[in-house]
């Protein structure tokens, strides 16, 4: 089972093209509660500047 946006892909062998993505296993199951590391807010900005718009000031 893969996850994408439908709308965004239309199909999802577009997506599996678009970023290499391999299927899960039956079954597979994910939890964020389950994470041992965490973004914070001062490591969030530093994102949204590289990927986003470095003129965001929050």
């Amino acid at each position: 089972m893969l996850f994408y946006h439908k709308r965004l892909f239309g199909n999802i062998e577009s997506y599996i093209k678009t970023f290499d993505a391999k299927p899960v296993p039956a079954g597979f199951s994910y939890s964020s509660g389950e994470n041992t590391e965490w973004e914070t807010i001062e490591s969030l900005k530093e994102l949204i500047n590289i990927h986003v718009s470095s003129e965001i000031t929050v």
